[in-house]
């Protein structure tokens, strides 16, 4: 194949495709840069990013890799460039924290707390039993022998000396939920013992799977699951030879019977050197089909690379490379012997032919830093802002071909987009949903069909908003049955899947799936799993991730729910997750108690401690976190381009592929004969029409014509004439009681969200409680809250539910 030639890697027998003379002439296209001897070409784009992509390092030679614009500050000691207004704002931007150094103290407010170290957290934080001073003067000398007042429900169990609650079933474990671990505490708790197949760490008493155990990967925080090992002494039986028959001494086997005595016994020169006993050069031959190694008496057979011994242990056989998981990043192409890596278009392999990099433009890691959104240049370094002054941001999402960002904020309660580079910050916002949502926990755009979708956890639905024309912002509800926390929430638009997914962390926990209507619901995990916090799907292996905050631990699985796979559980760098995304071979999640965005590869022959690395750190509240790049939203059919519907236009699987919904918001909408128009009540149109049911996700049922009424009236006699007038009467008096309630209910509401002092997180990973309004309105120079493990509900108290 012509793309092998000059790839680095010798495919011809006679090496003739890796010829110098030949690779040297190699002419790159436009946006590929020329490595030089090698003859390969790696996209321009790759040219001074900070790592080597040219076997001879030709590509990061003459790079300044520290210019930073007018309006940022380098940090110091690593490559990466920040806003300026971030420098010396009482928190730390660059990784280094070198943004905070020799900066002049900001004075506090009165109602504020002083911290030991300068900074200013609001006054009601002092000895609330979370340390919100990184120095942890606001907990110094403050009591803990109280434990009560906690606003937990009669189903949550109240940590003895901080604000947090959980739920009871989680009291006594094995694992410490609780900050000051009061949960496990053994004088309630006993002796926890782990089941038969699990081992239990020291320091937490926590439950690990046994197989975890001496893997080489530190699971316990106290790192108790690889201590005591087997350390592997004995000798090698495939590459040495046992002096004492006990394996305390070892040689190589190239000096058995070399003349020397090697062993200092003479062990390894006995008379099986004979070149008669040599069973290696028997009469009968070589007894094995390749490489005969004799081992004294005895003798072993080799396989050469590409190859292993068959169950008769003499044979060599061609090793089928590309059944292992990992080898390749994408495709894989077994070879007789080897394999060959391949990548999907707008991918190249690296130097090491093994991973696909994303070609075209930089990969931007975007993320929701609760009362910002902020990006990070994955190459460059870069760091800046996105989206500033926010209240409370959780969920995020982008257009990339339309260059909108999308972010919920559940304080105020609405789901709004904004130009992703807006040239001015104060640009103002496009707020889409303002009413009736409450907790949109989870957001994804349909970037295809401009179709955006997201879970309220405080209403238990998922609902979804077309956004192709900003005139007409159609929404509807399309899933309200059987959902008890819905969390996070993922489409896939793709023309051969077309589906929505979704997690749920209620009484039983799953991950779900739907058409992009809202039909074919179905069930795909719904077994070993508590947290479901992140989900993501991996558009290149056609790979389902979520993260499980309770299990610590990261899984996978094909789009069906099956073939699950573990990739990562640590107590260490797994402490409480909330979101995740996938992008080339490494999942990027945010932890709300590392305060940080990590990343690690999603291969499990890659997957270690050693290296899981931190992407950004010292983050106040980090939430939701996607990369931006044009491969994660692949192009695809849209089958609504001529659909005609009037209102929704929402693909599906299968045929038809798509359907054309009413929006079920304000006016009462109905979907006429023709399947594609909906009108409402108000229009005058006395044409028989179809009414939707919002849980039936598309099932019709008939409306009587307005004929049809008038008719009906005319049978009613006087004495039914009567007894309506009445009932008209009587129903007008409840009506304008019930609308004085309903009145004096939201202003009471409103009352209680102005005077409130927490605000309430549904998901107990972060469910705890905050102060001074949600700690939202906070100085500019201000620590922002760190959250700690858990918080209190996500919804704000609905008395007038």
């Amino acid at each position: 194949m012509a793309d092998w030639r000059c790839d680095g890697e010798s495919d011809c027998i006679d090496n003739s495709d890796e010829d110098k003379g030949l690779c040297m002439n190699v002419t790159c296209s436009a946006d590929h840069f020329n490595c030089g001897e090698s003859g390969r070409c790696v996209p321009e784009a790759w040219r001074c990013d900070g790592h080597q992509d040219c076997p001879n390092g030709n590509d990061e030679l003459d790079c300044d890799l520290t210019k930073c614009k007018e309006s940022e500050f380098q940090c110091k000691e690593i490559k990466r460039c920040i806003s300026n207004r971030w420098h010396c704002d009482q928190d730390i931007d660059c990784d280094d924290g070198t943004d905070e150094i020799g900066c002049t103290p900001q004075p506090c407010k009165d109602q504020e707390f002083h911290c030991s170290n300068g900074r200013c957290v609001p006054g009601q934080w002092q000895c609330d039993g979370d340390v919100d001073c990184s120095d942890g003067s606001d907990e110094a000398g403050c009591n803990r022998s109280v434990s009560g007042n906690h606003r937990c429900s009669q189903q949550e169990f109240a940590c003895v000396t901080t604000s947090e609650c959980i739920h009871v079933a989680w009291q006594c474990d094995g694992d410490n939920d609780c900050h000051d671990r009061s949960d496990e505490n053994p004088e309630i708790c006993g002796l926890y013992t782990c089941a038969p197949d699990h081992f239990q760490c020291r320091y937490n008493f926590s439950c690990i799977a046994s197989s975890l155990r001496c893997d080489s990967v530190v699971d316990c925080v106290d790192k108790s699951d690889e201590e005591d090992c087997f350390s592997g002494v004995g000798c090698n039986a495939q590459t040495e030879f046992d002096c004492s028959e006990s394996g305390q001494h070892c040689i190589p086997l190239d000096r058995l019977c070399d003349g020397n005595d090697d062993c200092g016994n003479r062990a390894d020169e006995g008379s099986f050197c004979s070149a008669s006993a040599n069973p290696c050069k028997s009469v009968a031959g070589n007894p094995c089909s390749h490489e005969c190694i004799r081992t004294g008496a005895s003798f072993i057979c080799k396989c050469p690379h590409g190859y292993r011994l068959g169950s008769n242990n003499r044979t060599c056989e061609d090793i089928n490379e590309c059944l292992i998981p990992g080898i390749c990043s994408q495709d894989c192409e077994n070879r007789d012997p080897g394999y060959k890596c391949k990548c999907h278009q707008g991918y190249e392999l690296e130097v090491n032919e093994h991973r696909c990099r994303a070609a075209g433009s930089e990969p931007v890691l975007l993320f929701a830093n609760r009362h910002d959104l902020r990006e990070i240049h994955l190459l460059s370094g870069q760091y800046r802002p996105v989206v500033e002054k926010l209240n409370s941001a959780i969920a995020i999402d982008y257009d990339y071909s339309e260059n909108y960002v999308y972010w919920s904020d559940v304080a105020s309660e609405t789901i709004s987009r904004r130009l992703k580079n807006a040239s001015h910050q104060s640009e103002s916002n496009q707020d889409l949903v303002k009413h009736d949502v409450s907790t949109p926990d989870g957001l994804a755009l349909d970037w295809i069909h401009k179709n955006l979708y997201w879970t309220d956890t405080g209403n238990n639905r998922i609902e979804v908003l077309s956004v192709r024309d900003p005139g007409n912002l159609w929404r509807k509800v399309l899933v309200n049955t059987n959902l008890d926390e819905p969390r996070a929430i993922v489409v896939d638009p793709r023309t051969s899947q077309r589906y929505l997914y979704w997690s749920d962390w209620g009484d039983m926990p799953k991950i779900e799936r739907a058409n992009l209507d809202g039909s074919d619901r179905t069930i795909l995990i719904s077994k070993d799993i508590e947290w479901p916090n992140g989900l993501t799907i991996d558009y290149e292996s056609d790979l389902l991730f979520w993260v499980d905050a309770k299990h610590h631990r990261i899984w996978s699985s094909d789009l069906l729910g099956d073939n699950r796979r573990i990739v990562l559980t640590s107590y260490l760098h797994l402490k409480h997750p909330f979101a995740l995304t996938v992008f080339e071979d490494s999942i990027y999640w945010s932890d709300w108690e590392a305060e940080s965005i990590l990343k690690v590869s999603k291969f499990p022959k890659e997957r270690r401690n050693s290296t899981v690395k931190n992407v950004a750190m010292h983050l106040a509240s980090p939430m939701d976190v996607h990369i931006f790049h044009e491969l994660k939203q692949p192009h695809a059919e849209n089958v609504c381009k001529d659909s005609g519907c009037s209102h929704l236009c929402l693909p599906r699987n299968g045929r038809p592929s798509y359907s054309c919904v009413c929006s079920d918001y304000g006016d009462s909408y109905f979907l006429a004969d023709d399947q594609k128009t909906c009108y409402s009540n108000s229009s005058g149109d006395s044409t028989a029409s179809v009414n939707v049911d919002p849980s039936s996700n598309g099932t019709h049922k008939s409306k009587p014509s307005n004929t049809s009424l008038l008719l009906a009236d005319k049978s009613y006699t006087g004495t039914s004439n009567a007894r309506r007038i009445a009932s008209i009467v009587i129903g007008a008096i409840l009506g304008n009681a019930l609308i004085v309630i309903v009145v004096l209910c939201i202003v009471y509401r409103s009352y209680r969200k102005r005077t409130l002092k927490s605000m309430n997180f549904d998901n107990p990973v972060y469910r705890r409680t905050t102060e001074d309004q949600f700690s939202i309105q906070r100085n500019h120079f201000q620590q922002p809250k760190t959250l700690s493990s858990l918080l209190e509900p996500l919804t704000a108290s609905n008395e007038c539910a």
